[in-house]
């Protein structure tokens, strides 16, 4: 390799980032964006990063205590380096998405050069040298890098603010079995630590960085013909490493949930009431699987949200189908690999779809997840089926031009199609329209794109959405948007009305959204009573919501009750003991308590 050849890679691959995402760069932040970053308190305070190691709890609780989603502390804790990055971004221009996704760009860019330097390296390995091409050993790293960067189904990693884990832990995973291999090549500590150092980075920003210490040894075997207990010796402080992601899973658990057995602590990703759906989350990801294959093969009707249908059953036809796919995939390979002919074209699809059986395994297997599928997972998973569609387009019985032509041609269409893929996330409204019409079924779509029309001004469509998504499947977030659609139109009636059809489909994650609501439109009514338990139903749900405990004590002051305002107030000290607001409400209630007396007095 000539010394101005990375610069030549890096060149490229800038000026293909500039074409291709600089107009994504003002886009708003969309779905997740604004639960993670946009409402969590979490991640924009420099002290919560210190209290990691001082107050662990509290920073496990902090989201929950506060009335939002626990899983935003659980994300904080699981991917502090990722968050870290997001406060960078915060601290220098706020919630500005120019900055967040300017970097997510960047980091896009350095991953393809890896993937460069990565399929540079497996071609020097022993099992296939001998049956590289001269022409090969060029194109197949720079085809691969190529082909990664512009594929339209790394779209979600690098737009989508919030998958910055992904794309980070994807660098930090990529750089360590880089530097893993210039180690073995080199014999340098240097490279050793920074693989080490880069393998830890990469567990702190997702957890699917788990399986990276494993597939090192395995390349190290598979590529460069490396005996396993020498592999194993190379690796073995890599291997270390192994343990500290479920030690900081069961952390987790326990901190939030008091629970450390290994049900409570695989299930903290999800808040399913089903106990089967981790099974059936199980039989359903070989058929993920294949789709994730055939979206990289052909990237048709990407779809942030897919509608996956789930396999219930462990004798359904869809599983085992999906099982002997994968099977003959297999038997493909090694039928590849043993043939004199074809074994450069079976080496490196046996390499490369190890390497995509090894990172897509930790998201899409046992662990059951909030979603059976998502595009961005499919970003570090698809690293070796790029490098082995580069290596087959090499191994075609053709002059280098015409498969150098070839390639770009691949490259340009690949290009194209992401480029107006980008498009669709311009702004929430296209996203979600986008969504419905690739997954009408599923009601989640629905739901979002109402909330884009509402905080577009389209009050109409977005009751009319509501409604749709009600039809599709009822669900507990339709009737509280519904119900505070119509207190925004001040139609207090019809919104008590939908809070109250929205209570027959309890319980759900949303209760306290809608009781919210419906406490809200009984005020409007003036139904004081029925208001005053609605409140207190929703603080048993979430006790930390401040604004429902002062919208309680506005009830019970109309029913004079101002001893009850004075408990409802010192109830909430102890979630909010330096609240001035607080503080504030409980000196007027007691002043207003002693006036009282003094009305009833003889």
């Amino acid at each position: 390799m000539k010394r101005s050849e990375p610069l030549w890679v890096c060149l490229l691959l800038g000026i293909f980032g500039l074409v291709l995402f600089s107009r994504t760069l003002g886009y708003p932040m969309v779905f997740d964006d604004e639960i993670y970053l946009i409402g969590s308190p979490v991640f924009k305070s420099a002290e919560n990063f210190a209290s990691i190691f001082t107050n662990f709890k509290g920073v496990a609780t902090m989201a929950s205590r506060s009335g939002l989603e626990g899983d935003i502390s659980t994300n904080f804790l699981m991917r502090p380096l990722t968050y870290l990055t997001f406060h960078w971004n915060y601290r220098l221009d706020g919630l500005n998405p120019r900055g967040y996704r300017l970097l997510n760009v960047v980091i896009h860019c350095a991953n393809a050069f890896l993937v460069w330097r990565l399929a540079w390296l497996l071609l020097e390995g022993k099992r296939i040298q001998s049956a590289v091409k001269p022409a090969a050993r060029a194109l197949v790293p720079c085809l691969s890098a190529l082909l990664f960067f512009v594929h339209p189904l790394q779209l979600e990693s690098v737009v989508y603010i919030i998958q910055r884990a992904t794309s980070l832990c994807a660098f930090f995973y990529l750089a360590a079995i880089v530097c893993h291999f210039e180690a073995n090549n080199r014999s340098s500590p240097g490279w050793r630590i920074t693989s080490v150092l880069s393998v830890l980075g990469a567990m702190f920003c997702k957890e699917s960085a788990v399986t990276a210490p494993v597939l090192a040894v395995l390349l190290d075997v598979a590529a460069f013909g490396t005996g396993l207990r020498q592999a194993v010796w190379r690796a073995r402080w890599l291997l270390l490493t192994l343990p500290i992601l479920p030690l900081l899973l069961t952390a987790v658990s326990q901190a939030q949930t008091g629970g450390i057995a290994g049900k409570s602590v695989l299930n903290i990703a999800h808040s399913e009431g089903n106990s089967a759906y981790a099974f059936h989350y199980a039989l359903t990801q070989p058929g993920v699987w294949l789709r994730y294959l055939g979206l990289l093969i052909w990237p048709e009707s990407l779809n942030i949200d897919p509608d996956v249908p789930i396999v219930g059953k462990a004798t359904d036809f869809r599983f085992w189908g999906a099982v002997l796919g994968i099977g003959l995939i297999s038997g493909m390979v090694i039928f590849l690999r043993d043939r004199p002919r074809t074994r450069f074209a079976g080496e490196a699809a046996f390499l490369g779809l190890l390497w995509f059986a090894l990172t897509v395994s930790p998201d899409s297997s046992l662990v059951p997840l909030p979603d059976f599928m998502a595009e961005h997972r499919s970003y570090l998973p698809s690293v070796g089926i790029f490098i082995l569609g580069a290596a087959l387009l090499c191994s075609l019985p053709m002059p280098p031009l015409m498969t150098t032509a070839l390639g770009l041609a691949l490259t340009g269409a690949f290009s194209i199609a992401t480029f107006q893929r980008c498009t669709v996330w311009s702004s929430p409204e296209l996203l979600w329209r986008d969504v419905c019409d690739k997954s009408p079924g599923k009601p989640r779509p629905w739901l979002n794109l109402g909330a884009a029309y509402f905080e577009a001004g389209k009050m109409e469509q977005s009751e009319a959405t509501f409604l749709h998504s009600i039809e599709v499947t009822p669900t507990i977030p339709a009737f509280a948007n519904l119900a505070f659609i119509n207190l925004t139109r001040n139609l207090p009636e019809r919104a008590y009305e939908f809070g109250c059809m929205g209570l027959k489909y309890r319980p759900s994650g949303y209760d306290s959204l809608l009781l919210a609501h419906l406490g809200d439109a009984c005020v409007r009514l003036k139904r004081w009573q029925e208001a005053i338990s609605v409140y207190r139903e929703v603080l048993t749900l979430i006790p930390a919501r401040l604004d429902i405990r002062f919208r309680l004590c506005d009830c019970l002051m109309e029913t004079f009750n101002p001893a009850g305002v004075l408990e409802v107030l010192h109830a909430g000290t102890s979630f909010h003991p330096d609240s001035p607001e607080l503080r504030a409400a409980i000196a007027k209630a007691e002043a207003l308590q002693d006036r009282y007396k003094l009305r009833l007095g003889p």
